[in-house]
């Protein structure tokens, strides 16, 4: 069984957060949308785990060699992917940081650690189709969920980029000092060399336009 991580912004689904009660709200998983990972989880993917009563494990960013932040207290499909909600340990230090963050809307972003079989999923024209989760190990409340890579400032991280030496060690800086996942390190990096890509055509592409205006007004006498 192989274990990965898969994230999601509730940014455009709305995470909800019932300060009076400690408890929120959210989608840790949405079906029939193609992902940063090439991934479609489709629906019914979750009734086994559901259907076991085993709740995963809560954590912030994934920091499994800490203590759990919370707990998860129910977990649903609908048409949309898997409502789940949660609640939150009172006394515990990093919990007063994060409901500040979650009642400003700072914080949207839920990810899990889920485990795969090899008859859960099969390939169609690149995309991988999830059609069922073997066991869902943990929810996390995350900072940077990956499926908001389209937001990250581009200028901003060619800075942060070019002080490493090779790809590797930016893969390794965004695992140690971003908290990524080894694999949405990597699906970070080769979208961000998309976009640089993108970049240098662009850029080839209106000095060529230049340079055909040019030509175009120039006049022999």
């Amino acid at each position: 069984m192989t274990i990965e991580t898969k994230h999601i912004d509730n940014n455009l689904i709305q995470l909800k957060f019932d300060d009076t009660k400690n408890t929120f709200t959210g989608y840790a998983s949405t079906f029939n949308n193609v992902d940063s990972y090439n991934d479609t989880i489709l629906p019914g993917a979750y009734k086994s785990v559901i259907t076991s009563g085993e709740q995963p494990k809560m954590f912030f960013n994934h920091k499994h060699d800490s203590v759990p932040i919370g707990k998860w207290v129910g977990m649903s499909e609908d048409d949309t992917g898997l409502k789940i909600e949660g609640e939150l340990f009172d006394g515990h230090s990093l919990v007063n940081d994060i409901k500040l963050a979650l009642k400003a809307g700072a914080i949207t972003g839920l990810s899990i650690g889920y485990g795969l079989k090899k008859d859960d999923y099969y390939y169609k024209e690149d995309i991988r189709y999830i059609k069922n989760i073997s066991s869902l190990r943990e929810v996390s409340i995350v900072t940077f969920p990956a499926d908001s890579f389209a937001q990250i400032d581009v200028e901003t991280i060619k800075s942060e980029i070019s002080e490493y030496k090779n790809i590797k060690d930016f893969e390794k800086y965004l695992r140690e000092s971003c908290n990524f996942s080894r694999s949405a390190a990597k699906a970070f990096v080769a979208e961000f060399k998309a976009c640089l890509q993108r970049d240098v055509e662009n850029e080839k592409q209106q000095k060529t336009d230049e340079l055909i205006q040019t030509l175009s007004s120039f006049k022999l006498k």
